[in-house]
């Protein structure tokens, strides 16, 4: 007992994160079930080859004078385990549902068959060509004995090749192929180094956990990450249903009653205000479908029509657009519910209600301001006032989040309203 706790002192790393990995891994549902089973068989492969390792040692020619089967028993074992762990890994990186990928066990069973050959050995003495202990019990091979660390080689290579074509060609997680790398380069430096030192111990064992941790890391991260996304993508589609929703009922029956009242006195503009209003309509029904950003001249086209329609009803508002930048997006419904608030709470009021919506480059930016000439506000009142200006921060809020850009107000009681809104060139 007093041998196993002075080995465990040694490799002490290696236990705790073996253990801790495995503790981990059964009790974290974030991890997709193949995965966690992938993983669960790296680290309960490296926990085996550790103490098959450890149980080599109580064998070795400082403990035991002579030849003994243990040693070629515990030796094939370890030999057979490390290129078996290799090829677990390679399951991150192939999908294993194609068949014609198990043939990356071939190597795992021809290392097998050649040490299974070196544990007859001590049985038939003439089969003493791959690995062998003299009659002392001390280690000797033969150039077969190298076979573990070629393929173990080959496998690197292979995966090397197979990074390479799947994150240049078909674009995929680079950070997996770093990790597997890592790791069995990691581990084959270490079999080099202790062939080089004659070393009976290569630190393989821990090369391998090394990678399992990381992998065990990355999964959360991406798990965390995908589930980030995912929530904010929801709230997006539903703050965007939220404002697709908000076509005020009054602003449908305002707007029948003036197409009503123009069919008496102006058969040809109600016939006009018609065709706006329906298209309006269908700019709004179209949205519906659009959780992400669109074009600014899209937003701009559903803002002229909804203002075509509220100059037909107040003939003292005027909405003009000068739009000098087009190549950016914003999200759906940002400009017409800014015009809405600015012709509802502020111009609506005044003799000569004008409202402006201007686009332009600026630097690395694009640039989209509404201001008019209205009664104003306080801008603190945003916060406080959710009946009157729902629309304000919901536009705020889908500005920052979808295209990565800023929304500020500027308001002055009794001289009007400013919105500046910009987008980074690169969104």
């Amino acid at each position: 007992m007093r041998d196993f706790f002075v080995y465990f002192n040694e490799h002490f790393v290696l236990f705790i994160l073996t253990i801790s990995l495995l503790i981990f891994l059964f009790i974290a549902s974030r991890i997709n079930k193949k995965d966690k089973k992938l993983l669960i068989s790296i680290v309960f492969a490296i926990l085996i080859l550790t103490v098959f390792e450890y149980l080599e040692t109580l064998f070795n020619n400082e403990r035991v004078a002579e030849e003994n089967f243990p040693r070629y028993l515990f030796s094939f074992l370890c030999y057979t385990l490390r290129p078996v762990i290799i090829v677990l890994f390679y399951h991150i990186r192939l999908d294993f549902k194609d068949k014609k990928h198990y043939l990356i066990w071939i190597g795992v069973v021809i290392n097998t068959v050649i040490y299974f050959i070196a544990m007859l050995s001590y049985f038939v003495p003439s089969l003493r060509f791959v690995i062998w202990y003299n009659a002392n019990n001390t280690f000797d091979r033969s150039w077969l004995g190298y076979t573990v660390y070629v393929i173990c080689g080959l496998y690197l290579l292979s995966l090397v090749i197979t990074s390479i074509v799947e994150t240049t060609i078909h674009k995929t997680r680079r950070q997996i192929d770093f990790i597997i790398l890592l790791t069995t380069m990691i581990a084959i430096v270490a079999q080099v180094l202790a062939i080089s030192l004659k070393t009976d111990y290569a630190n393989s064992s821990e090369a391998f956990i090394i990678g399992a941790a990381l992998y065990f890391m990355y999964l959360n991260f991406d798990k965390s990450s995908t589930e980030a996304i995912v929530h904010e993508r929801s709230m997006q589609e539903k703050t965007t249903a939220l404002m697709l929703s908000q076509i005020q009922p009054h602003f449908i029956y305002n707007t029948l009653t003036t197409i009503q009242v123009l069919c008496e006195i102006d058969p040809e503009k109600a016939a006009k205000t018609i065709g706006e209003f329906s298209q309006y309509l269908r700019m709004h029904t179209d949205a519906l479908s659009k959780s992400g950003p669109v074009p600014v001249l899209e937003e701009v086209k559903h803002a002229m029509a909804y203002s075509d329609i509220e100059m037909v009803r107040f003939d003292n508002v005027k909405v003009i657009f000068a739009i000098k930048d087009k190549d950016f997006k914003l999200p759906v419904l940002t400009i017409q519910p800014m015009v809405e608030n600015a012709i509802k709470y502020g111009v609506r009021a005044r003799e000569n209600g004008l409202v402006e919506v201007i686009t332009y480059k600026e630097d690395d930016k694009h640039v989209l301001v509404i201001k008019d000439n209205g009664i104003g506000f306080n801008p603190d009142i945003i916060k406080y006032d959710a009946k009157n200006h729902v629309g304000i921060e919901n536009v705020k809020t889908r500005i920052e989040s979808m295209v990565k850009g800023t929304f500020t107000i500027e308001s002055e009681v009794d001289k009007g309203t400013k919105v500046t809104i910009t987008v980074p060139e690169e969104n």
